[in-house]
């Protein structure tokens, strides 16, 4: 997904009833390149606020959603023809330009396995990778990815699922500049699609005969 700083969609800052979200799913992995549903943030914090993400409280704040089997985020600075030139030389595939996204964020991760030979000789032994390397990435980020959304792991990849491999071999991670987007807490203002799970407690029961 290319062109993305600005999606489809209503924001109503005086009325969230009237805001209408923009949610993309696939059940293939999706590539997000550069700025998504944001320009920058207004100031660096450890993390920024949510509310320092631009456009902020405008009608370009949608909320908004990507679902697929796996999701990488690409920079500003992607380059194609270098990933097919350079495809084992991470020193060109440099991230430079600090990225900015908001969205939630619906995806597989890589399966954890035994510690056990043979194996796919992942990072971390046989190791899924955690939360911290939930987005999948392919560059040597020297910036910050600036990330404003909610991350959930529903399941295991299908297509997208090679072993966990960071740090020199893949990609080098980012500076991980990511908090919740507290606007998702109000239930009108949530991207169209969103899973909704209800827990029932169990106080008593009674047996019926028919």
């Amino acid at each position: 997904m290319i062109n993305g700083t600005t999606l489809p969609g209503i924001y109503d800052a005086s009325n969230s009833l009237n805001t209408k979200g923009f949610t993309v799913a696939s059940e293939n992995g999706v590539y997000v390149k550069g700025n998504y549903n944001a320009t920058h943030v207004s100031s660096s914090g450890s993390p920024t606020p949510a509310t320092d993400y631009e456009p902020q409280d405008s009608t370009d704040h949608v909320p908004a959603a990507i679902a697929g089997d796996a999701i990488t985020i690409l920079s500003r600075s992607w380059d194609d023809a270098k990933s097919f030139r350079y495809p084992f030389s991470l020193s060109n595939r440099k991230a430079l330009l600090e990225t900015t996204i908001r969205f939630a964020m619906l995806a597989g991760d890589a399966r954890s396995s035994y510690e056990a030979s043979p194996n796919q000789g992942g990072g971390d032994p046989r190791l899924a990778g955690g939360v911290h390397n939930f987005k999948r990435f392919l560059e040597d980020w020297d910036v910050s990815l600036n990330y404003s959304g909610s991350l959930i792991n529903l399941y295991n990849s299908r297509n997208n699922n090679g072993s966990f491999k960071c740090c020199n071999k893949v990609y080098s991670p980012p500076t991980r500049n990511w908090v919740f987007d507290t606007s998702f807490l109000d239930p009108t203002r949530i991207p169209p699609g969103t899973p909704f799970l209800q827990s029932i407690t169990l106080t008593g029961f009674e047996r019926v005969n028919d």
